[in-house]
């Protein structure tokens, strides 16, 4: 790379910034429109009951030892300290996501044991506690193009391609769940959405507007 002209140098390291910002936005909004978007959407527009069942509770279980597993995995004697900040910010956080997932089902009128099951312990888990490790994964795989190798990359790719089946999977899991529901109210589509999201601003925008008399 030091032998290219100048130009062609920024050229090669904007280009690369680039892909970076692709790699790091991309994941945010593809899972939030393919993943937690429909079930927002179904939630907003079927506004079913709240109901937690004794799975449910399961699922919190499932949803705090496997990330706890995972990082346990990964970390070493050395790194115990990461390890015990980790839990205690799982122990925090995990409680709120599952509480917060598992209102929106049900409103979302998803009251199967097992599509609950899916969502709360396998997908919810993932969505937040894989995000952070598949944008770094991504970001990982330009160093290459800059002439540095991270330590032990012949396995990020691999993992990377991985997380992205399972997100992948899940986005099209929460789609067919959202088509079981026996119910009149399909989920709303993305303009129906928006519409919904900005409906309250205009009106609110129309209401402050001053109104003009006639005498």
């Amino acid at each position: 790379m030091n032998n290219l002209p100048v130009l062609l140098q920024v050229a090669w390291i904007a280009l690369i910034v680039a892909a970076g910002i692709a790699l790091a936005l991309a994941p945010i909004t593809w899972i939030a429109r393919k993943i937690l978007a429909p079930i927002d959407r179904a939630a907003k527009f079927r506004k079913a009951p709240v109901r937690f069942s004794i799975g449910d509770f399961l699922c919190l279980f499932l949803a705090i030892q496997i990330p706890l597993a995972a990082v346990h995995g990964f970390l070493g004697p050395e790194t115990m300290d990461a390890y015990w900040a980790f839990t205690v910010i799982t122990w925090l956080v995990a409680p709120i996501i599952w509480y917060f997932g598992g209102q929106t089902l049900s409103r979302a009128q998803v009251n199967a044991s097992s599509h609950r099951f899916v969502f709360l312990g396998l997908i919810m888990p993932l969505v937040y506690y894989g995000l952070v490790p598949f944008t770094a994964l991504g970001l990982a795989l330009l160093a290459p193009l800059l002439g540095y190798t991270p330590t032990r990359f012949g396995w990020m790719p691999l993992a990377w391609i991985v997380l992205a089946s399972l997100f992948f999977i899940s986005a099209r899991f929460v789609h067919w769940m959202l088509h079981q529901v026996a119910s009149d109210e399909q989920p709303i589509s993305d303009p129906q959405h928006e519409s919904e999201l900005f409906r309250p601003a205009m009106l609110d925008t129309s209401s402050a507007a001053p109104v003009h008399k006639s005498h």
